[in-house]
């Protein structure tokens, strides 16, 4: 049996406030030595995981942009992937539409429903909305599959979402931001698929999903075991047969795993 960790981050493996992941460390250390992957599953892009993976030390398949895509390092667990040849190392599946799109799209509606996108943001307002440094600041620009916004008035998102919808996109709602992205685009879809490609390679999986925000609700709602993540700064999801956690943030998550897995 091949468990699979799919893992949101801001707010459930990292501190929704500081980006701190101390706590998870020992856990994560553990799921490596046994073989399990930490696939981390968010809204952040490639760029920026890349960079978390290298800070936790971790090497394995992860989802960027709110399941926009699929990444998985070349010649990982003995996954063939002829469809999809490695670039760089790594193979890609895209799910979503291309960040083009989306922001041609974005500049034709964003002063009828008064949202600020993340590209017309410096990286000093960037800071200051998410608490990032300059460098991961930068980093979280280097988009491919979506966008984040501020609206004005969230009581439009749903008006918003409908018309977003003719143009084949959707909108979901993170921690700090809405964000605009393909409608193929979807964190359960590409843990789904995912999922599949391993049985393919024969092997039988057990999928365990952690999140803390709506936007993780379709990997909490696919997963063999779901576990929320409490976030002090918002209302706590609803998501049948799942588990809540004990604490918030890194710990919460730690003490999550460790009791799903006996470790």
């Amino acid at each position: 049996m091949k468990t699979l960790i799919f893992t949101d981050m801001d707010g459930t493996l990292l501190d929704y406030h500081t980006y701190d992941f101390a706590p998870a460390l020992p856990i994560i250390n553990e799921l490596k030595a046994l073989n399990i992957p930490i696939i981390l599953t968010t809204s952040k892009t490639k760029s920026e995981i890349l960079w978390w993976q290298e800070k936790l030390k971790i090497h394995c398949p992860f989802i960027p942009e709110n399941g926009s895509a699929i990444y998985i390092p070349k010649d990982y667990d003995n996954l063939t992937l002829p469809a999809y040849p490695p670039h760089n190392g790594w193979h890609c599946i895209s799910l979503g539409k291309s960040y083009d799109f989306i922001t041609t799209y974005l500049a034709t509606i964003k002063d009828k429903y008064s949202i600020t996108c993340f590209s017309g943001m410096d990286i000093e307002t960037i800071i200051k909305h998410t608490g990032l440094d300059s460098t991961q600041a930068q980093l979280a620009r280097e988009r491919e599959f979506s966008e984040p916004f501020i609206i004005e008035n969230p009581e439009l998102v749903e008006i918003l979402r409908a018309e977003a919808a003719l143009y084949g996109l959707a909108i979901t709602e993170g921690g700090r931001f809405f964000h605009c992205l393909g409608r193929g685009a979807d964190k359960g879809a590409a843990m789904r698929i995912l999922s599949t490609i391993y049985r393919r390679h024969e092997y039988d999986i057990t999928t365990i999903a952690l999140g803390d925000s709506p936007n993780d609700l379709p990997i909490l709602n696919a997963a063999n075991f779901a576990i929320i993540i409490p976030n002090p700064s918002k209302k706590i999801l609803t998501c049948k047969d799942a588990t809540i956690a004990p604490s918030p943030g890194p710990r919460g998550w730690a003490q999550a795993i460790k009791e799903t897995l006996c470790l």
